[in-house]
């Protein structure tokens, strides 16, 4: 995924962080050795029409409980964006695989 993406409208900045973009590879490689292309491609489609809902509305998904500063977006049953807004750049911070234990969610 790309760093950094501006959003002309509005002026939102989405900064990927190394955490996000790891877990964004681990989920690539895992659908391309266990599921279709066709599979691979809605979940990015999906991935990126989330990015872009947050984009355009930062505040719309509720913030989470592991910190004050931190939004949750459900992206799928088992895929959870994680994610804090400094200024104008959205920071993914995680795309987590909520079928893990929670101790390891890695959000800083």
């Amino acid at each position: 995924m790309k760093k950094l993406e501006k959003n002309m409208k509005n002026g939102y900045s989405i900064f990927w962080t190394d955490e996000a973009n790891y877990n964004y590879d681990n989920i690539i490689i895992y659908l391309d050795s266990n599921w279709s292309i066709k599979e691979k491609s809605d979940f990015v489609k999906r991935l990126e029409k989330r990015l872009e809902v947050i984009k355009q509305f930062p505040e719309i998904f509720p913030k989470s409980f592991l910190s004050p500063n931190t939004h949750r977006a459900v992206l799928t049953e088992q895929i959870t964006i994680y994610y804090s807004i400094e200024n104008q750049i959205i920071k993914i911070l995680s795309l987590f695989d909520v079928r893990q234990d929670p101790e390891k969610l890695k959000i800083q």
